[in-house]
């Protein structure tokens, strides 16, 4: 149950084009994410995996599966089985395998061995040369084109070039005719996994492992999966570990050594060359000599992993039992939660002490973490309350810390000092800490107003004495001394020289409750609130709203990095905008803001951020934020860009709701109305960011913008010849420009055609002629008729003057008789 790639091609494609996991971060901070039958998986178990790099197919993700073949293109999953495809005998394939051609060969539970080509499927059967048709395992042999095909009774070359098949078995030296696995290097030596040993074929010599024959050789017989690291080395997984084999020399490891389970499945090395395992009890990871494990207290919820593949942009596929398709992928950001070691997942504050050392507090205590080692603080260890808030290291080098239940604490790095109500604080639950420039500290509570502390005496102010809101969410004290105080619905307070003065949304405020304040170096003050973002500089007000770009409308808190962009959190995600366009829509130079957004495409374990919460910006420019779900880690300096273009494909069109074969030239049906194009660009990184245009060649004058939309829609075309085109660009806005396209032909009704129009020009010149033949005859009759009666009536008119001869005069003239007279 294994996917064998063309090895060669796929290592080369891998170190070109994807940035691979990092392996010196937590197994734990990749981007974990599930494909499961509610997500559209056909089944819930994957045998195999594998991403076509040829052809038509170039991109597509192809599982195995006890329901069929399976396609994705990172939106949905297509199948092919016994239902809708006559070449399965049987829908289960265990093992897949593409070859430079662009042929995908899949082997199936008895229905024998099927090539996919150029959409056309293709059945290979014991009758016909195969020694079974049970295919457990493909492997391609890049140096002689050939197809070695692993089965239930024995293994099976198939020569490419002369499509001849030749049979291996025990006769031949095969410990056992039960092939599990096969696999060839890149010297072009076969190794053939059994239930009796390991087989090796080399320039025609055949040996055999088994573990009876050295104390140093394999530790187990049942051989499951083999692999060829980048030095060379050979790993063997069996039932009591992982062996690996490098010239004479074989080491095994096993749990005692940090293997998650002896019971080993598959092996796989990413292109960053960390080594994964697949057990049946979870993943090890092998890098740098050391083990690291992946189960299920982690949030595996399989059991059985049974091939790995590592995809072009970088991300790392596996295939389990039960648990569907799964996938490690590398975030723009980096993610620190309890899994990490902080004391809780929920961070509400992150702090940067003197010393460079950071400290997170949470509902269930507070961590410390110093040069890489973390200490963790709750009511077990000296806490007095397990919900801490804010910290604080004042001017004078004391450390407090902001707690809900216990009033401020005061470390002193050994002991914690509790200062609450009895010392005079205004209420013990407190929300936000912050120092001014006369030492003083102030404190912010819950729903019970301001404390300002001083010489050790407080002083309390609530909204009887000038604030507008007793409900507190945090604190600034600017450049200026000036206390700025965000409220919750009382709009954004300032104290001053003894006097408290207020913005609210009547000012111009984007909403009366705000979360944040951040002063930047040109003194102007930007505010996040419920309701956007403001911009206060010189008595002024600013607001920006998701109207205006901005891509949160609630904004937690603000960080500014050492590029002039603004970073903010919000309640779906994390965003940044450019502090000169801010600047520039303030002063009238424009209407938008163009808003950057980071979800969990981009490593974060949630969307969700957290107030009332704190940020950081620490010295070395990173930006720390809160979230629902950990402490998110950025660099902004560092943020990587994926440059691969996502490969481009039409894969259905529909006329009139049915379905047509994509062909080089389609031809339709006079008369054919509705039609569907359905496309696919294949940035499987973020999937849902892939954009679309598409352009009807004489139809359309510019390219459509579709957005994400994956369907092109068109009624009631005239009847020509037609070129549909669509291209695509990933997350970051690199575009394949080249895509994919189909030339169609909708043809006319006979009504429609040049040569019907000819006719009916011939029938309208025929009958125009007929008709002035017509009335040429009756003018020549009428001539004839007026030439008597003009003899007879010449004479009567008095002024002397010929009649006319004219036709036209002729037919024309009237006649009326009154007494003698003719007119």
């Amino acid at each position: 149950m294994a996917c064998c790639v063309w090895i060669a091609l796929s290592l080369l494609i891998t170190a070109h084009e994807a940035a691979a996991l990092d392996p010196k971060k937590k197994i734990t901070q990749y981007n974990y994410e599930t494909w499961e039958k509610k997500d559209g998986l056909p089944h819930q178990s994957v045998l195999a995996i594998l991403q076509t790099h040829q052809n038509e197919n170039q991109g597509y993700i192809w599982l195995g599966s006890y329901d069929g073949l399976i396609r994705f293109d990172g939106a949905k999953f297509i199948v092919f089985n016994q239902r809708n495809t006559p070449e399965f005998r049987n829908s289960t394939v265990l093992t897949l395998c593409e070859t430079p051609d662009g042929t995908i060969w899949i082997g199936t539970n008895g229905g024998g061995l099927l090539a996919l080509k150029a959409g056309k499927f293709r059945n290979y059967q014991a009758q016909e040369n195969l020694p079974s048709d049970i295919i457990t395992s493909l492997a391609y042999d890049l140096l002689s084109n050939r197809l070695w095909i692993g089965t239930r009774k024995g293994l099976c070359k198939l020569d490419l070039s002369t499509q001849t098949f030749t049979t291996y078995t025990v006769s031949n030296g095969l410990p056992s005719n039960s092939i599990n696995t096969v696999m060839v290097d890149s010297r072009g030596d076969v190794w053939a996994g059994t239930d009796l040993g390991l087989w090796h074929l080399q320039n025609g010599m055949v040996n055999t492992y088994r573990s009876q024959t050295s104390v140093a050789a394999l530790p187990d017989n049942y051989v499951r999966a083999i692999y060829e690291d980048k030095n060379g080395n050979i790993w063997i997984g069996t039932n009591v570990g992982i062996s690996r084999f490098e010239q004479t020399h074989w080491q095994t490891y096993t749990p005692k050594d940090g293997l998650v389970s002896e019971s080993v499945y598959s092996i796989f090395q990413d292109s960053g060359g960390a080594l994964w395992i697949g057990t049946i009890r979870g993943l090890s990871r092998f890098y740098d000599g050391r083990f690291e494990n992946f189960t299920e207290k982690d949030g595996f919820e399989g059991v059985r992993i049974y091939a790995f593949m590592e995809d072009r942009e970088g991300s790392l596929w596996f295939g389990t039992s039960r648990a569907g398709l799964n996938r490690f992928r590398d975030g723009t950001f980096l993610t620190f939660a309890k899994s990490e070691g902080l004391i809780d997942d929920v961070i509400y504050s992150i702090y940067q002490d003197s010393d460079g050392s950071l400290w997170f507090g949470s509902f269930n205590g507070m961590t410390h973490w110093k040069d890489g080692e973390i200490c963790n603080y709750t009511t077990k260890n000296g806490l007095p309350v397990d919900i801490i808030r804010a910290f604080l290291r004042a001017r004078d080098g004391k450390f407090w810390i902001a707690t809900f239940g216990s009033g401020i604490l005061n470390y002193d790095g050994k002991t914690f000092k509790a200062l609450t109500e009895k010392e005079g604080l205004v209420n013990n639950g407190t929300r936000t800490i912050c120092e001014d420039k006369d030492g003083a500290l102030w404190i912010g509570t819950n729903v019970h107003g301001l404390s300002r502390y001083k010489d050790g005496k407080f002083t309390n102010f609530k909204t009887t004495i000038g604030l507008t809101s007793n409900s507190i969410i945090s604190l600034l004290c600017d450049s200026d001394n000036t206390l700025w105080i965000a409220t919750d619905g009382g709009g954004l307070n300032a104290y001053k020289n003894g006097n408290f003065f207020a913005y609210t949304s009547r000012d111009g405020l984007s909403g009366d409750v705000v979360f944040c304040m951040y002063e930047d170096q040109e003194k102007v003050l930007w505010v996040g609130t419920s309701g956007g973002l403001s911009r206060l500089k010189d008595g002024k007000i600013t607001a920006y709203t998701s109207r205006n770009g901005l891509y949160g409308n609630d904004v937690f808190q603000i960080l500014e990095d050492d590029d002039g962009y603004l970073w903010m959190n919000c309640n779906t995600g994390i965003f940044r905008v450019s502090k000169i366009e801010l600047n520039e829509f303030a002063e009238g130079k424009r209407t938008q803001i163009n808003s950057r957004a980071f979800g969990v495409e981009d490593g974060m374990k949630t969307n969700e951020g957290i107030t009332p919460a704190t940020a950081c910006k620490t010295r070395d420019g990173m930006l720390w934020f809160p979230t629902a779900k950990g402490a998110v880690q950025i660099n902004p300096r560092k943020l990587p860009k994926n440059l691969i273009p996502p490969p481009v494909h039409i894969e259905e069109i529909y006329v009139d709701g049915e379905r047509r074969e994509k062909s080089e030239q389609l031809v339709l049906e006079a008369g054919s109305n509705k039609l569907e194009f359905h496309y696919a660009g294949l940035s499987l990184l973020a999937p849902r960011k892939v954009k679309f245009r598409y352009q009807l060649e004489g139809f359309d004058k510019t390219w459509n913008e579709a957005d994400t939309r994956r369907t092109a829609y068109y009624t009631n075309l005239p009847p020509s010849t037609y070129t549909f085109r669509v291209i695509a660009c990933n997350n970051d806005g690199i575009w394949n420009e080249q895509g994919d396209a189909i030339t169609l032909t909708i043809k006319p009704f006979f009504y429609q055609t040049v040569w019907f129009a000819g006719l009916i020009a011939m029938a309208v010149l025929l009958t125009g002629v007929g008709i002035f033949t017509l009335a040429h005859r009756q003018c020549d009759s009428e001539r004839k008729r007026l030439g008597c009666a003009g003899g007879k009536t010449h004479a009567r008119f008095s002024n002397g003057k010929a009649a006319s001869g004219d036709c036209a005069a002729g037919s024309s003239v009237s006649t009326r008789r009154n007494g003698n007279q003719t007119v």
